[in-house]
Parts: structure tokens; C-alpha cells; sequence
């Protein structure tokens, strides 16, 4: 995965996420890079 596309793609889970109180944004993104870090 090239840094642009991983940039890209934390930029679109947080898309909107002030309008949504439900949606953490931070948590999205914490799973991805937990995800990121599996072997």
C-alpha cells in the first residue's frame, strides 16, 4: 500500500464524522492502523 492511498483512506473514515455524535472517527482510524500492524 502506497502512503497516498493509506492517507486517502484515513481521510474518507473521517468525512463527515462532526455531524454523526455516533461515529468516532478516531476509533476508525485506530483499527485501521491496528490492522495495518498484523503480519
Amino acid at each position: 500500500m502506497e502512503a497516498y492511498g493509506l492517507m486517502r483512506g484515513v481521510g474518507n473514515l473521517c468525512i463527515d464524522a462532526e455531524d454523526d455524535p455516533r461515529y468516532d472517527a478516531r476509533r476508525m482510524v485506530g483499527l485501521l492502523v491496528a490492522g495495518l500492524r498484523r503480519p
